[in-house]
């Protein structure tokens, strides 16, 4: 059984919640779930945009630089050979697609293994609310530090049910703070995070998401 504690904005506890990690389903020790979702994430994430030019894009060389025999030097037919400098590359990189499938069962496994290992960990920390009266930066920095986060310092993750203005603004420019909605968490963010702050109407839609779903699980 694990205890997660609840503070409110001044960091002080109100109270606690207990939850079974054990009553998180999860196949095996979940590490194969958890692995394949993190490869294809982050394999979905690569643009696949570098190129490069092969001889018979690179522009100039159509003219044979000498004449093929007689002059003592080593026959070449064009000044855009790979061998010379500024010519064309061999076996280059080109345009292509690097997304692989994630399949809804994979994503739910993946995302209930992530869950577990979180709770585990301690990392997660249940707020109040996480409402702020002001836009201003150093204003959700203090607020932070009273939450014993280090921003700047921890890869911290924030969860609320709806972004408000204020949040959004004065979080944006902090190094390494993501704040997310509860229901776009993903297995990554929860591996990526080493502090979670959890808004308290929001936790319930994460421990939802952990549930079996018809035609997803079997």
């Amino acid at each position: 059984m694990a205890e997660i504690q609840i503070k409110d904005r001044e960091g002080n506890v109100t109270g606690t919640v207990e939850i079974n990690p054990l009553d998180i389903p999860v196949k095996g020790d979940g590490n194969n779930p958890l692995y394949y979702y993190v490869k294809a994430y982050l394999a979905n994430q690569r643009a696949g945009t570098a190129s490069t030019k092969t001889r018979g894009e690179v522009s100039g060389g159509g003219k044979k630089p000498w004449r093929q025999k007689g002059t003592g030097r080593a026959r070449v037919g064009s000044i855009r050979s790979p061998l010379w400098r500024g010519g064309g590359i061999i076996f280059g990189p080109k345009p292509r697609d690097f997304s692989q499938k994630i399949t809804k069962s994979l994503r739910l496994s993946a995302y209930r293994s992530a869950m577990k290992r979180a709770i585990e960990e301690g990392k997660i920390t249940l707020v109040e609310s996480l409402d702020v009266e002001s836009h201003k930066t150093k204003d959700f920095k203090a607020v932070l530090e009273k939450l014993s986060v280090k921003p700047g310092i921890e890869n911290i993750l924030i969860v609320v049910n709806q972004i408000s203005n204020n949040l959004y603004l004065s979080s944006r420019n902090i190094p390494d703070v993501c704040v997310l909605l509860a229901k776009d968490v993903n297995p990554y963010d929860l591996l990526w995070a080493e502090k979670i702050l959890v808004d308290r109407a929001s936790w319930e839609t994460l421990i939802e998401r952990t549930k079996k779903k018809k035609g997803i699980d079997k």
